[in-house]
C-alpha cells in the first residue's frame, strides 16, 4: 500500500514537474491521485 502510494505520488510529481508549464496536470494526475492519495501541498 505504502509503496504503491509512494510510487504513484512520485509518478505524479514527475509528471507535474515534466509538464510544469507545457501541460497542467489536472485531469490525469487527479484521476491517479483519486485512486491513491491526494495531491501534495
Amino acid at each position: 500500500m505504502f509503496r504503491m502510494q509512494l510510487i504513484r505520488g512520485n509518478r505524479v510529481d514527475l509528471l507535474a514537474s515534466r509538464t510544469d508549464g507545457k501541460e497542467r496536470v489536472s485531469g490525469s494526475s487527479y484521476q491517479e491521485d483519486d485512486d491513491g492519495t491526494a495531491l501534495g501541498p
